[in-house]
């Protein structure tokens, strides 16, 4: 009874406990933050926690017994995998699994679900229940979902764009990403570059940037932006310009633990700045005015002046600011050619360039003659933006030019009127011309010749006038109205230039209105020693100061009339008719010649003789010949005959050999004859003297060559002094940044090592400074010669020691002392100056044993000849191409041929000016590839060597 009783009551108990641990079950599930899904084995709804009804909305009282497919609860996408999960289940294949599907809700809405399932087994292995735990894990997955969207985003924007990102992990030095355009900008692919430390990058770094590349590492770490700008050795070992921006990352605390980073290559960039800053430079430098104007607009007043150089400024007087803003009509005026003016607007247009020659104006009035090429400017797109203006300055040309064009038109004009009268029989031709020609050379209003009779009066007999004036051809005229006091004044006296009339008398005052003269010139036509006229030439518009070349050039021309007279008169006696020609043509200003229809010469006058210093005999047939510049005789000849065969005119420009040997250019126009049958009688002509018109723009030609030349030199002076000196400055600089930056880090024999470098790089400086003391020294005659007696085998022999020592070994460096014997004609020592000997023979070494190969010879040869000592020095390096051996000498010249070798051309600059001051020579003989000798023949009892 007592164990029944016990029984019963562990019954009990266990039943209790069983109720106690339900309710515990039922209470964790109902409160579990998870769905919790009970099946039985044939996926019945046993279990449907209060977390599923808030998730899925159906009530358990609703859903409990009903088996799973008997409502929708699976949306179709997802059925197949659902139907896997669950036969993987019952089937025994596992008792737990995951699955993510799409469930649908009470009111149709679709949740993503992450169900945790698991079977529960009785001890004979038979299922009993399935219990699937669910989570809605839609937003999750919508976040998931847009955090790959966003690192696919990140992906395609970091391997797409031509900029490399990259990320830095500080406390472990190394880079954690960089995007793949790496490859291209750098020249490493980004696998390569995870493993690569900080100071692998910076030895990529060029020297001259790492102290600004080491700032900005060092302004990053402590938390600021930075932005540097510096040049990258690429795998291959080119270079190019990368803009680097790094930004600070922080951790929660605060602290920098990563670096962010973009990299771009702008070596396009830089080197567009570049050309940009040298095209500046040549603009703000250039000894030619440079205006820049807006290309619009086209049409009056213009566009207008943006900018100009301070060569605008000295040429026109203009600042910058009186102009810019301004169109360049400022600098027109009265002269200014309207006509060029409209070939601009033209050009403007077509946006076309042009070239002109046009007068401006200077701020003070003056005139300036200006040659002026514009041109378009585009922009990328090639929209023109802009205008750009050269004005070189020809005032002083323009003015040779008229100096010379007026010489030359009164020498034509002598030529020519001498011509007529010799073509000519008719006196009235021969004055018409003479009118004609004057008018059109004074550009005058009229000109006319007045012809005294012998009652006192006269008759205008030839005219020219424009036709805005009164013509006075015909009319007769008192002699005082245009030579007052006449015959009472003599005719030598009767010139006159004047240039109003408010001096005149009111008679003659009224008759000048009367026709219209503002001004007047008057020379007189003299016959037989007695006034035969006037040449008298009329401004009509406006006053006029005649010129002294004016006034001369009329004297000259009444002169020219004179003959014309004179020869109207020996027509009249046949007999005399060739005796008088040959008057008039000895008396002419100019080189006269005749020659038959054979082309042999038959007459030159006493100018041409006496030009030459020949006979009439030696000039005749084609003995004149030989007065032709050889090299210029050929086209001599060949224009002449051709000219006869067409029986027309030419003109020739070459030399021809006055009487004291020199050849003086002269200018030679022919013009046919022919009788009045119409035969062809040969040619007559003129030479005249163009030398100095010839040497003058020899001397232009050259004036400019030797400018050019001398920018030349200023230019590879500046451009290399400042590389030479800069390259040292970079080592300087970077040294100092590494020692600063990883002082406590290094050891002691490091830290040497850059002061070492220091220390190199500030003697290469000091170096260069003073070989270019030495070039200054000597190219203003003060370099110092000291000569004093010196050992020269003893002197090699130390000097090859040493330079032995600083190649360490690595060429054999030999010395030859052959048939050498100091001062043969005298007991003393050879005088030398040792300092400037030492910079002779260790330039030759030293470039000898840079130019060689390692392993090969260089030898230093010592003789002598007579009084003079002969050094050689031979290598068997690289050698000199021959189109540099020319240059070789020039300061900072340095053969095509040297590649990365470093020098500054400096040091046969010095050899070659320490061995002029000993009086000495030097010589060179090389071959490519196959090496070279220099040869230096010093005097050895040397002295100043003289000047001249």
């Amino acid at each position: 009874m007592t164990d029944s009783v016990q029984t019963v009551h562990e019954r009990d108990q266990a039943q209790e406990a069983l109720r106690a641990a339900m309710q515990r079950l039922t209470f964790h599930i109902d409160n579990s933050p998870l769905a919790v899904i009970e099946w039985d084995r044939n996926l019945r709804v046993t279990r449907w926690s209060r977390e599923a009804e808030n998730l899925f909305g159906w009530r358990a009282e609703d859903l409990l017994g009903q088996q799973f497919g008997s409502w929708q609860f699976v949306i179709p996408a997802d059925i197949e995998t659902v139907d896997r999960t669950i036969a993987a289940l019952l089937n025994g294949d596992t008792i737990r699994n995951v699955s993510y599907h799409h469930n649908y809700t009470q009111t149709g809405a679709i949740l993503h679900c992450e169900w945790y399932n698991s079977v529960l087994f009785d001890e004979s292995g038979e299922l009993i229940s399935i219990l699937s735990l669910v989570q809605n894990i839609s937003q999750r997955t919508q976040a998931e979902e847009e955090l790959r969207e966003s690192e696919e985003r990140f992906r395609q924007l970091a391997e797409n764009i031509q900029q490399i990102f990259w990320m830095y992990e500080v406390e472990t030095q190394k880079l954690i990403y960089i995007s793949p355009v790496c490859q291209q900008v750098l020249g490493y692919d980004s696998a390569d570059c995870y493993g690569k430390s900080l100071g692998f990058w910076l030895s990529r770094v060029q020297s001259d940037d790492l102290h600004a590349v080491m700032k900005a590492s060092r302004q990053v770490v402590r938390g600021k932006p930075a932005e540097v700008m510096y040049r990258f050795t690429q795998a291959d070992g080119s270079q190019r310009w990368l803009l680097a921006r790094a930004f600070p990352v922080r951790n929660q605390q605060g602290k920098v633990y990563r670096i962010a980073g973009i990299a771009e290559d702008i070596t396009d960039r830089k080197q567009q700045e570049q050309r940009l800053r040298l095209l500046e430079s040549v603009i703000v430098n250039a000894h030619d005015a440079v205006v820049i104007t807006e290309a619009e607009p086209v049409e009056l007043p213009g566009p207008k002046i943006i900018y100009v150089n301070e060569a605008f400024t000295r040429m026109m007087g203009y600042e910058q600011d009186e102009v810019v803003g301004k169109t360049p009509r400022i600098l027109q005026g009265p002269k200014t050619d309207w006509d060029i003016l409209k070939q601009i607007r033209t050009a403007l247009k077509k946006w076309e360039p042009s070239l002109v020659e046009l007068v401006n104006y200077h701020k003070d009035g003056s005139e300036v003659w200006i040659e002026l090429s514009m041109f378009p400017v585009t922009d990328h797109i090639g929209q023109y933006t802009y205008w750009v203006g050269l004005q070189r300055d020809i005032t002083q040309r323009k003015k040779t030019e008229q100096a010379l064009q007026l010489q030359s038109l009164r020498s034509q004009l002598f030529a020519d009127i001498t011509l007529k009268i010799r073509q000519s029989l008719q006196l009235e031709e021969i004055l018409q011309t003479t009118v004609t020609e004057v008018r059109n050379l004074l550009q005058s209003d009229r000109v006319l010749i007045y012809h005294l009779s012998t009652h006192g009066g006269g008759q205008v007999i030839t005219e020219a006038v424009s036709a805005d004036w009164e013509s006075l051809l015909g009319k007769t005229y008192p002699s005082d109205v245009f030579l007052p006091g006449y015959p009472q004044v003599s005719y030598s006296n009767v010139m006159q230039s004047v240039e109003d009339r408010e001096e005149e008398s009111s008679y003659i005052s009224n008759f000048l209105r009367q026709i219209g003269v503002r001004a007047r010139l008057v020379v007189p036509i003299v016959q037989q020693d007695s006034l035969w006229g006037l040449l008298i030439a009329h401004q009509c518009d406006q006053p006029r100061q005649w010129s002294a070349f004016e006034i001369e050039l009329l004297q000259q021309l009444a002169n020219q009339v004179e003959i014309a007279l004179t020869q109207s008169q020996l027509l009249q006696a046949q007999c005399e008719s060739e005796e008088r020609f040959r008057t008039m043509a000895n008396s002419a200003p100019v080189l006269l010649w005749v020659i038959d229809a054979s082309g042999n010469r038959i007459f030159c006058n006493e100018s041409l003789l006496e030009f030459t210093g020949r006979t009439i005999d030696q000039e005749r047939g084609i003995g004149w010949f030989e007065t032709v510049h050889p090299a210029d005789l050929g086209p001599c000849q060949q224009l002449y005959c051709q000219a006869l065969a067409d029986r027309s005119s030419f003109e020739i420009e070459y030399r021809l050999r006055r009487a004291d040997g020199d050849y003086r250019w002269v200018i030679d126009r022919g013009v046919p004859q022919f009788s009045p049958n119409g035969s062809f009688n040969g040619h007559i002509g003129s030479c005249i003297d163009i030398t100095d018109r010839k040497q003058a723009e020899v001397k232009i030609y050259k004036a400019l060559e030797k400018e050019r030349e001398l920018s030349e030199l200023k230019s590879r002076f500046v451009s290399t002094t400042s590389h030479e000196f800069r390259t040292p400055l970079s080592t300087i600089l970077s040294s100092a940044d590494l020692l600063e930056f990883y002082a406590g880090d290094w050891t002691a024999e490091k830290q040497i090592e850059h002061i070492q470098r220091i220390q190199n790089a500030a003697l290469n400086m000091n170096n260069l400074l003073s070989d270019i003391l030495v070039i200054e020294r000597a190219e203003a005659k003060k370099l110092n010669f000291e000569p004093a007696p010196i050992d020269l085998p003893d002197f090699c022999r130390s000097l090859l020691e040493e330079m032995q020592l600083n190649d360490q070994d690595h060429h054999c460096l030999m010395l030859e002392v052959q048939n050498f014997k100091p001062n043969p004609q005298n007991l003393l020592p050879p005088c030398m100056d040792e300092k400037l000997l030492r910079q002779i023979l260790s330039n030759l070494l030293s470039n000898a044993l840079k130019y060689s190969p390692v392993g090969s010879s260089v030898w230093c040869r010592l003789s002598s000849e007579a009084d003079r000592a002969i050094f050689e020095v031979q290598d068997q390096g690289i050698g000199i191409p021959i189109d540099d051996q020319a240059r070789l000498f020039e300061p900072f010249h340095r053969g095509m041929n040297v590649g990365t070798i470093s020098g500054n051309g400096l040091g046969l600059a010095i050899v070659k000016q320490s061995v002029e001051v000993h009086g000495g020579k030097i010589s060179v003989s090389s071959q490519e590839d196959e090496g070279t000798t220099f040869s230096v023949v010093l005097p050895m009892i040397s002295g100043r060597r003289e000047e001249g």
